[in-house]
């Protein structure tokens, strides 16, 4: 699969999460995953679908994949840490979670405090 086609499928993933088709944006960007593991934004997306579908284990998996990424762009880290928190405070791990909340605001310039 190129990288226009995997890219499609990632909008595609988007939409069916926008219309409630989470189950099929699920199937859809696990499937785009063979052969993307270069992909930048396949690991945000599949966090943030997880998140949608409550697996949070994997949203967190997914969302620590995406910040691992060295060069990873400074918007895609901040999407990345938004949904790492989100995840965590999910999970119950208010600990980490405030951690994770304090370097995304420190990322974007905030506050010192979650």
């Amino acid at each position: 699969m190129d990288d226009m086609q995997r890219q499609a499928l990632i909008l595609v993933g988007y939409i069916f999460l926008a219309s409630g088709k989470i189950e099929k944006a699920l199937s859809l960007l696990e499937g785009a995953r063979s052969g993307a593991s270069d992909d930048p934004y396949l690991p945000r997306a599949l966090s943030f679908a997880y998140i949608r579908a409550g697996r949070y284990e994997q949203a967190l998996a997914e969302s620590d994949k995406c910040l691992a990424r060295s060069g990873a762009s400074a918007r895609n880290r901040r999407c990345a840490l938004f949904l790492k928190a989100h995840a965590l405070w999910a999970m119950g791990r208010d600990a980490e979670r405030r951690r994770t909340v304090e370097e995304l605001m420190a990322l974007s310039g905030g506050g010192e405090r979650a």
